[in-house]
């Protein structure tokens, strides 16, 4: 919880984690291991030390659950932006193979995470129009219509003989989606490259920082 005051001027951001729910919360009641995302070996699949685990976001009620939260929370604080945390890079280790999931088996991870976006920006508009709605990855085509903005790892995880300008031309494709630059991940502050600042007041965007302002 991030509390901050408006009259201040104060820019208030809340985050919401998309796949993962801890065992020790009371949603994980009903959630465990029903909602769990099941691997092509028939495995629940947790994070690392097996306190919080993958939800699939084919569920109905986790649908449900989330999308409510992240409209309600929004409401009684005036949130001017929700985060929804590892949503954008559908990768295929997100791939649930549970038959009880009503999503065909193998599932679409994008198309599973369109649907959660879909109903998320539908409560929010419905109860608080005005909060802006983000992701960790600039995700695929097909799911840009429902988000306002998105981090983008492009700077910190590229080869440069393929990404030589660490530019995110999806920036010209979808404009209207602003883009903020992953320059330091990570849960340690790490040194940033000035040049890097650059690239990101020469490309229009904004940058994500972490640590103290020495460092």
């Amino acid at each position: 919880a991030v509390e901050a005051s408006h009259e201040r001027g104060t820019k208030l951001g809340l985050y919401f984690e998309g796949y993962l729910v801890d065992r020790r919360a009371p949603l994980a009641e009903k959630a465990l291991s029903a909602w769990q995302i099941v691997t092509e070996q028939g495995q629940p699949k947790w994070w690392t030390g097996e306190m919080e685990f993958y939800v699939c976001p084919a569920v109905e009620p986790w649908r449900e659950a989330l999308s409510g939260m992240f409209a309600e929370v929004a409401r009684r604080t005036r949130a001017d932006a929700v985060y929804i945390d590892q949503y954008g890079f559908s990768g295929a280790h997100r791939v649930c193979w549970s038959p009880e999931h009503g999503h065909p088996v193998p599932s679409n991870p994008p198309f599973e995470e369109r649907k959660m976006l879909e109903l998320i920006r539908r409560k929010l508009d419905q109860r608080a129009p005005a909060t802006a709605l983000y992701c960790e990855q600039m995700p695929c085509d097909g799911l840009v219509r429902y988000i306002d903005g998105a981090f983008n790892y492009g700077m910190v995880d590229t080869q440069a003989s393929q990404h030589p300008t660490k530019l995110q031309l999806m920036r010209f494709v979808f404009p209207e989606v602003a883009l903020i630059e992953m320059i330091s991940s990570g849960i340690r502050p790490i040194p940033v490259p000035v040049d890097d600042l650059h690239r990101c007041f020469f490309h229009g965007l904004a940058f994500w920082m972490k640590g103290r302002i020495e460092s």
